[in-house]
């Protein structure tokens, strides 16, 4: 990804904004916790309480593996207001296939280092193309 060096620490925040597409087209959003390496996003089902048996997620990744992942700042000030866009094609794979991945999660996320992901699954994103914005100058930190 070509992005700005501000926009690649937005990418560090805690949790972004999964869109995804079930086979008829319809969109579903889901918050995430995330973390990226090189052009690949990556997720992982963990063992906090889901709604369902099957996370909609992956269903609709199953169906359609198109993905677009927003993560954003928010402030009251909006002239700190700052979104970076992923855009590409995901597939679910096995943490057990990716141990570094399951390695890099647990040090972001504390929550991580006593549930069992590295059993898991993981929604690999492969970033096709990246779109980012802020409110403020170019020269300003955000």
């Amino acid at each position: 990804m070509n992005l700005p060096a501000w926009a690649d620490r937005l990418l560090e925040a805690p949790v972004g904004h999964l869109a995804t597409v079930d086979g008829e087209g319809s969109p579903s959003v889901v918050p995430i916790c995330f973390v990226v390496d090189d052009d690949v996003a990556w997720s992982v089902v963990d063992e906090k309480r889901k709604s369902g048996r099957t996370l909609k997620r992956i269903h609709n990744i199953s169906a359609n593996p198109a993905f677009t992942l927003v993560v954003d700042s928010y402030d009251d000030d909006w002239s700190k207001l700052a979104w970076v866009m992923l855009h590409g094609k995901a597939r679910v794979v096995a943490s057990a296939d990716f141990p570094r991945i399951v390695e890099l999660l647990r040090a972001k996320y504390p929550q991580y280092r006593d549930m069992a992901i590295d059993n898991s699954v993981l929604l690999m994103m492969a970033a096709e193309s990246a779109v980012s914005w802020r409110a403020a100058e170019p020269s300003a930190p955000v």
